[in-house]
C-alpha cells in the first residue's frame, strides 16, 4: 500500500494533489487498486500460510487470473462488494490511469476526451459532499477538512472546496479515487468491508 508516514489513502492523495495530471492519475489509481487486492485476498482465502498463500500470490500476480485492474474489478462487482456505479467508475478510473500511463498525448485533465471521461464518474454525484468537518490551525483559523460518514444510505465523502472540487475533470478524478479509497481502507485496520462498499 502506497502511504505516506502515518497517512491513510486518502491522506497520500491529498499529498499528491500538487503533482502533475500523469502523477495524480497513475499513482491514485495504483492506490486504490491496492487496496480492491486487499479486500479481495482477504475475502478469497483465509489460509495465509502454505499452498493457499502461494495459489493466491500467483492468482494476483501479472500472469495470473487476477493479476490485471480490470480483472480485479470484475471479480470485486461478482462479489457483490460493488453497485453498478462503483463499477463502471472503476472501469472509467482503470481506463483513464492506462491513459495517463501509456500514451504520451494524454498528459492533461485538460484535454477535452479526458475531460469527458471524467465527466462520466457516477458516484461524484451521489456519494460526495461538501465538507463537514474543520480543523483549526496556528492562526486559528477554521480550515475544512475531508471526511467520512456512513448511515443507512451507505459512505459519504465530505471534501473541502466541494463546488471547485467536483467542477474540474482533476477534481472529479481525485474526488471519485478519494471516496473508492474511503469505501476499502477498513481493509487495512483488518476490518471487514460490507456488500456493497460502495
Amino acid at each position: 500500500m502506497w502511504l505516506t508516514q502515518d497517512g491513510t489513502p486518502i491522506e497520500t492523495l491529498e499529498e499528491l494533489e500538487s503533482g502533475s495530471d500523469r502523477t495524480i492519475a497513475v499513482v491514485s489509481a495504483s492506490i486504490v487498486e491496492s487496496l480492491i487486492e486487499d479486500v479481495l485476498k482477504k475475502a478469497l482465502c483465509t489460509d495465509e500460510t502454505g499452498y493457499g498463500r502461494h495459489v493466491q500470490n500467483y492468482a494476483f500476480s501479472p500472469d495470473g487470473m487476477i493479476g490485471t485492474f480490470g480483472s480485479k474489478i470484475t471479480l470485486l462487482f461478482l462479489m457483490g462488494f460493488l453497485t453498478e456505479d462503483a463499477h463502471r467508475d472503476l472501469l472509467n478510473l482503470k481506463y483513464l490511469r492506462n491513459k495517463f500511463a501509456h500514451y504520451s498525448e494524454n498528459h492533461s485533465f485538460g484535454l477535452q476526451p479526458v475531460k469527458d471521461r471524467c465527466a462520466n464518474f457516477r458516484l461524484i454525484k451521489s456519494r460526495i459532499k461538501a465538507a463537514n468537518a474543520f480543523t483549526v490551525n496556528k492562526e486559528g483559523k477554521r480550515i475544512e477538512t475531508t471526511s467520512v460518514s456512513k448511515g443507512v444510505d451507505g459512505l459519504f465523502l465530505h471534501i473541502p472546496d466541494y463546488a471547485n472540487s467536483i467542477s474540474s475533470a482533476r477534481g472529479q478524478f481525485v474526488s471519485t479515487a478519494k471516496l473508492l479509497c474511503a469505501a476499502f481502507s477498513p481493509v487495512l485496520n483488518g476490518e471487514k468491508i460490507s456488500k456493497p462498499a460502495i
